[in-house]
């Protein structure tokens, strides 16, 4: 029965993956910064989902008791909010440090 429990949250794991790199702007080879934001690429996405995600699900698999449907459902929901919102720090706080470009001004005076 705990094997059900593991294998929720691995889904959380892989589902937060999956739904951040579709919300991103295709599949991207390289990060890239476009119009001033920051985006991470599939492999990043998928390299935070494994190092951030283990550590929540070794944390969050002793304490869901695999008898209560809403036990699980809250590790679930955990997993992935902690995942997906992982990854969506690391672009903003990547949009706020990259430089924004300037656009060109138009002299004063010029119709």
């Amino acid at each position: 029965m705990t094997d059900v429990v593991l294998v929720v949250l691995l889904l959380g794991l892989i589902l937060a993956v999956v739904l951040r790199q579709i919300k991103s702007d295709g599949y991207l080879i390289l990060p890239k910064v476009e119009d001033g934001k920051f985006q991470l690429n599939a492999l990043f996405y998928i390299i935070i989902g494994v190092i951030f995600g283990i550590p929540v699900i070794g944390q969050i698999y002793p304490s869901v008791n695999p008898l209560n449907a809403l036990s699980i459902l809250i590790g679930f929901a955990v997993v992935f909010t902690s995942i997906y919102g992982t990854n969506t720090l690391i672009d903003a706080a990547g949009t706020y440090a990259t430089p924004t470009p300037e656009e060109p001004q138009e002299p004063e005076g010029y119709i």
